[in-house]
């Protein structure tokens, strides 16, 4: 049974394509692509959103998704394959992205972007070039300065199961969009590394525990040498005033 991970890339979004209103165009400024950009209304898809049995994570009302410039997106997990919903922008391209691994080793794998324009299509040319791991899962209009069906896709890669990944290295071509990134593994396999985690944090926590007690251990020696230093100085204080009485007597 597969475990599916959905990544937050919010951090890594540069581009917006979707809106709740038309945006009003002031001093030659474009929105979305060329002024054609989707309305919330029309897009009907909601944060959490699940897509040919996979969980997707969407985020609206700012910057939505990345134009793909070569960015390192941080991983730090193990997995069995990636889900990518994304799409072109004049035309279908077939890049790569690079897999970085913990181990420092790198995978080269093949990512696929099809065009906002039309249903991604299974003939034999096209998946022979792009790949069987391609479903379109979107149909929604544009709004803006044309109006069109567009489409949105979900691409799928496989990759090596038994590596931790660091990183996922982006292609570099500013016609491919990126809105969401999801991770699958292996239901035992999450609960393994799961454990493994808590277990590393239990260590941490731990050790945290002992070292705050050792301080306090030697706070409280000091303390107590500090008070007796104190008790010392007092006595030898009252040993004085009882010498000056005598003296005086």
């Amino acid at each position: 049974m597969s475990y599916f991970k959905p990544i937050d890339i919010k951090t890594y979004f540069n581009h917006r394509i979707v809106y709740s209103g038309l945006p009003e165009v002031k001093g030659g400024e474009e929105f979305g692509l060329d002024n054609i950009c989707i309305l919330k209304p029309d897009l009907k898809l909601k944060k959490n959103e699940k897509a040919d049995g996979v969980d997707f994570l969407f985020l609206f009302g700012e910057n939505d998704n990345i134009i793909c410039n070569g960015q390192k997106i941080e991983i730090n997990e193990t997995a069995t394959k990636l889900h990518f919903i994304g799409f072109a922008y004049w035309g279908d391209f077939l890049e790569f992205i690079k897999i970085v691994y913990g181990d420092s080793s790198e995978e080269r794998v093949k990512l696929s972007f099809i065009d906002w324009g039309h249903r991604y299509t299974a003939d034999f040319k096209r998946r022979d070039m792009f790949g069987e791991n391609i479903s379109t899962i979107v149909k929604t209009i544009t709004s803006g300065a044309v109006n069109h069906i567009a489409y949105l896709h979900h691409m799928c890669c496989e990759i090596d199961k038994s590596k931790k990944i660091k990183e996922i290295i982006l292609p570099c071509n500013m016609l491919t969009h990126i809105m969401a990134i999801t991770l699958e593994n292996d239901e035992k396999q999450y609960k393994k590394e799961e454990n493994e985690q808590m277990n590393e944090l239990k260590k941490e926590n731990e050790k945290q525990t002992k070292k705050i007690k050792e301080e306090k251990k030697s706070v409280d020696y000091y303390s107590l040498i500090n008070k007796r230093w104190q008790s010392e100085e007092e006595r030898q204080k009252e040993r004085e005033s009882w010498a000056r009485k005598d003296g005086k007597s």
